[in-house]
């Protein structure tokens, strides 16, 4: 699956433009209206990209509002400009952003640094979420909008190996290995955990499915 860029720009040509940038490597959702920032991060993004000056809600406060949502999963968050005033900068990084793009930079620049954030992201990650789940493996806790659930360690191992894997199957071969690599388990094992997944998050509005003959999915609820 490609990875997922959410951009926001009060202007539509600098959305379209940058779209246009991604749409051969990423799956790219633009928002004019910063206040959508709740629908963005439905989408589960891997990056998102603020424009630094916009007249509704600029760049930085934007930022502020989506690192406390409780459905941020964690992921880098980059500035764009057109301004090259040490002042827009510093305003932009000291809000706590990953990095700063130039509409100066070319298409190459832009791209290259894109990935590479990404990639870093994938690689380092502790927080995933997705709808009203969240969980955190540096405290090793879930959530479920905001109140922790109970989950062992074996149960936030499979929540975590769903949620990389969504919204593709994993097989049940697969997951075992990952979650107990070189180990015989029975098969009731791993059944049996996910079913207590399954009881502990009441109000998600996504649910885990195995499907025979193709393996284990998290999909929305119908």
């Amino acid at each position: 699956m490609k990875p997922r860029i959410v951009l926001f720009d009060d202007d539509i040509s600098n959305l379209n433009l940058y779209s246009g940038y991604f749409s051969e490597n990423f799956v790219c959702e633009t928002f004019l209206n910063p206040f959508h920032f709740e629908q963005a991060l439905k989408i589960n993004p891997d990056i998102i990209i603020l424009d630094v000056l916009m007249p509704i809600l600029d760049g930085p406060s934007l930022h502020n509002k989506i690192i406390n949502h409780n459905k941020y999963n964690g992921c880098p968050i980059f500035f764009i400009s057109s301004s090259e005033s040490d002042e827009v900068l510093m305003s932009a990084l000291k809000s706590g952003g990953q990095g700063f793009l130039s509409r100066s930079m070319t298409k190459e620049e832009i791209l290259y640094r894109v990935k590479n954030q990404i990639h870093y992201f994938k690689n380092n990650r502790i927080i995933y979420g997705l709808g009203e789940v969240k969980i955190d493996m540096k405290e090793l806790r879930a959530y479920e909008n905001d109140s922790v659930v109970e989950l062992t360690l074996t149960e936030l191992k499979i929540l975590r190996t769903l949620l990389i894997r969504y919204p593709k199957f994993i097989t049940r071969s697969e997951i075992t290995e990952e979650i107990w690599p070189g180990q015989i388990v029975q098969s009731n094992t791993l059944n049996t955990h996910l079913s207590n997944l399954r009881g502990k998050f009441s109000n998600w509005s996504f649910e885990i499915q195995h499907i025979k003959n193709q393996g284990i999915i998290i999909t929305p609820k119908a």
